[in-house]
């Protein structure tokens, strides 16, 4: 009898162990990426709006997640990670821990785009639009009118 509780035991002990693991969630989740071939075709998939600047450099384009359209280009020599999504918004969105309080910036009339740093002393840039939650990120921190520069390209 104690073999058999001790053996019912040791099965939800481990039970319980491989679930705390594939619920950790967050940043230890590993995105699906499927690389696209034009930012039409994860607008299509998607159901999203992007654009980027015409003069953009080495842009990539992927789904992620399956519900996330994501562009990866090159403007004014830093690099940008652009995403979309109808679903996911804030760090689900950007995937990144804020450092700083948000600023707030008017892009006319169309967008109030928050500005602030991440962990890592780069940019995050968000805004919501027609349903959709928008963001970029940079490695490197960005002032306002650089901010306001790259929004009032892409915004429409």
């Amino acid at each position: 009898m104690k073999r058999i509780f001790s053996l019912i035991l040791a099965v939800l002990l481990a039970f319980t162990l491989a679930a705390c693991n594939t619920e950790s969630g967050g940043k230890d989740k590993k995105d699906k990426i499927e690389q696209a071939e034009s930012l039409s075709e994860i607008n299509e998939r998607i159901g999203v709006d992007m654009t980027i600047p015409a003069t953009a450099k080495d842009a990539e384009y992927a789904v992620v997640n399956e519900l996330t359209a994501q562009a990866t280009f090159t403007f004014n020599s830093i690099i940008y990670v652009f995403r979309a999504s109808k679903i996911y918004s804030g760090e689900q969105l950007h995937g990144k821990n804020l450092n700083t309080a948000e600023r707030s910036i008017e892009i006319g009339d169309r967008a109030t785009v928050t500005y602030c740093l991440d962990e890592q002393g780069g940019a995050v840039v968000q805004w919501t639009a027609g349903g959709t939650n928008y963001a970029f990120t940079s490695v490197k921190p960005l002032n306002d009118d650089i901010v306001t520069e790259l929004c009032d390209l892409i915004i429409s």
